[in-house]
């Protein structure tokens, strides 16, 4: 497949067959060794208290998003599809959007951009594209996004794994969900990659979901059980750690507000200051660096500001 036009499509598609061979095989590894220890990575901060949300531009890759679901009459949402067909909209998508900004989401203030790169198919399954997911994250770099939630999973492969770590290169700040495939399941991507931030479900006596992946590639943990979620025909209680992902992505785009420096090193460190030890004392690899409180200073807009 071709990422771009003309010469330097060959030479990009040469270097990925070529250069980028073991791409996926090694990424696990040092995903391992880089969220072994979050709390010894260095946080270049200028402030350490989590701001309100207010000025931040929070970048979303996902299905399209029906916004014109009551939960999201009065977002700030600017979406591009990217896919190479028309699609439908999907509720995969309106359902991590209502999280973020919803009137009682996490960050009701922010603006989202969403970049339709996922077909979500009848049995509910998602299929990405790769060439969309390329343009989408450049799309969102575009409009000065800095943090990016990505609540799906794929297969590692070499060309995912170049165009995560040229999003990375670009300043964006990748969130992903940890995948929903069970203990023994593979890591998928993006999650497992290591310029991204994997995150795993708990329900809300810190639990973790059942069918989330487990592995050394997990960064931290969140709500993602039983949560109730915007779907077509009103709302519907669901589970999985495309909906624990977004936790972490308003707790990244609060801090950034904040003056944290927009580096995965430097905003894995921040969260892991914040976050809470589950599990065995210290980083594991069924609740990573612990569980995201979903917490906003008093001062921010209170009025149901959390989903529920």
């Amino acid at each position: 497949m071709s990422l771009r036009r003309g010469t330097f499509a060959a030479v990009f598609a040469f270097a990925l067959l070529v250069l980028l061979p073991t791409i996926a095989e090694n990424a696990h590894a040092m995903k391992g060794r880089q969220s072994a220890k979050p709390t010894e990575l260095a946080a270049k901060r200028t402030d350490q208290a989590v701001g309100c949300g207010f000025s931040a531009r929070i970048g979303m890759i996902d299905t399209t998003v029906d916004a014109s679901h009551p939960a999201l009459k009065s977002g700030r949402i600017t979406q591009r599809s990217f896919l190479s067909a028309p699609d439908r909209l999907a509720e995969h998508g309106t359902a991590v959007a209502a999280l973020l900004v919803g009137e009682e989401g996490l960050l009701p203030e922010a603006e989202l951009f969403v970049a339709a790169a996922l077909e979500q198919r009848r049995d509910g399954s998602m299929r990405l594209q790769l060439k969309a997911l390329l343009q989408a994250l450049d799309w969102l770099a575009a409009n000065d996004v800095k943090v990016v939630n990505m609540s799906f999973e794929a297969e590692p492969n070499g060309v995912l794994g170049l165009i995560l770590e040229r999003a990375a290169d670009n300043g964006l700040v990748l969130i992903a969900a940890a995948g929903n495939g069970g203990p023994t399941a593979l890591p998928p991507y993006p999650a497992a990659h290591p310029r991204v931030m994997a995150v795993t479900a708990v329900d809300q006596h810190f639990r973790v979901y059942r069918h989330a992946n487990r592995g050394d590639y997990i960064d931290f943990a969140a709500p993602g059980v039983d949560l109730t979620t915007a779907v077509r025909d009103g709302w519907r209680r669901q589970s999985g750690t495309s909906f624990a992902a977004p936790y972490v992505t308003a707790t990244v785009a609060s801090l950034l507000t904040a003056g944290v420096v927009p580096e995965t090193s430097a905003i894995r460190a921040a969260i892991a200051d914040r976050a809470v030890d589950l599990g065995p004392a210290g980083p594991d690899d069924t609740y990573g660096g612990g569980f995201v409180r979903p917490w906003r200073p008093t001062y921010c807009r209170s009025a149901s500001s959390q989903p529920h």
